[in-house]
């Protein structure tokens, strides 16, 4: 696969910068969330803390999504993280 570029970046900033219309605004938003894996659910607070079965238990931070679709286990303790 070839990657296909200008070869002054004076000339994509010339060509692509010009977003008017809020339809593309949104696009070009949504396009960086998803390249910065970032999640409409992880901006509006479904986060969640888990804790593993340490003495005294490890925190993390996940999306509620996460821990539903398997188990994340502690590298310590090897027991899983519950909300």
């Amino acid at each position: 696969m070839q990657i296909l570029r200008h070869s002054r970046i004076n000339v994509t900033m010339e060509i692509y910068t010009e977003a008017t219309s809020e339809a593309t605004r949104e696009a070009l938003r949504k396009l960086g969330q998803t390249l910065s894996g970032a999640t409409d659910e992880a901006q509006h607070g479904t986060d969640v803390t888990a804790r593993c079965g340490c003495e005294p238990p490890r925190p993390i931070r996940a999306a509620a999504r996460v821990l539903a679709v398997g188990p994340v286990v502690c590298g310590l303790c090897n027991r899983e993280f519950a909300a």
